[in-house]
């Protein structure tokens, strides 16, 4: 019988322990040879890991994109509400009270900027422009509609925490304006290219 795994006693004897090649196998090289794949697994993942949050931080601006998108489809969808149920946006701006002149223009108004502002945003374009268009109107929802009503109802309270998040959201477009995802990036890297190259900084002397 070959002896190729050979292992003498911990007593420090001087015979040695002669292993078959089989047995050996088993019993030295699998563990080890798992004790590897387990480890190689680990650092595997640990890459995808790095790779993963890498691209993330990178990539934050896409996140925004996504907040921008969503809240240009709300608009136009409140937008499409608003042009089928016109008199109750009537009606409401009319129990604002004397604050208020001409509802039916702040009607058209609002309309028009939900229905061009969301298209905007969706698209990107003109996005600080599109943002900011609507802050008026989200303002006014919140001051002498949505707040008035917190303490009667469950839903007026949600009304009006969701309205101060719109609000917010649209404040935050209205600075940072659109990321890479949009139009506006588009044409500006278009018309301004060289703003848009990654620098290279020279090497340090060595």
């Amino acid at each position: 019988m070959p002896c190729v795994y050979s292992r003498r006693p911990q007593n420090g004897g001087a015979d040695a322990i002669c292993i078959p090649v089989k047995l050996g196998y088993i019993v030295y090289e699998i563990p080890i040879s798992n004790n590897q794949r387990r480890f190689g697994r680990e650092r595997i993942d640990m890459k995808d890991a790095y790779h993963v949050n890498h691209w993330i931080k990178t990539h934050g601006d896409l996140a925004l994109d996504l907040v921008r998108v969503y809240l240009g489809i709300g608009l136009i969808v409140k937008a499409a509400y608003f042009m089928g149920h016109s008199d109750y946006l009537l009606q409401l701006m009319e129990n604002i009270g004397s604050l208020w002149f001409a509802p039916a223009i702040l009607v058209h108004y609002v309309v028009l900027a939900h229905l061009c502002g969301g298209i905007c945003l969706v698209l990107g374009l003109f996005t600080r422009t599109a943002a900011i268009v609507q802050l008026p109107i989200l303002l006014s929802a919140l001051l002498y509609v949505h707040m008035p009503r917190m303490i009667t109802s469950v839903e007026s309270r949600e009304s009006a925490e969701f309205a101060g998040l719109v609000l917010f959201l649209l404040i935050l477009l209205s600075i940072y304006g659109a990321g890479r995802w949009s139009m506006d990036h588009w044409l500006a890297k278009k018309e301004f290219g060289r703003l848009f190259e990654p620098e290279h900084h020279p090497a340090p002397p060595g």
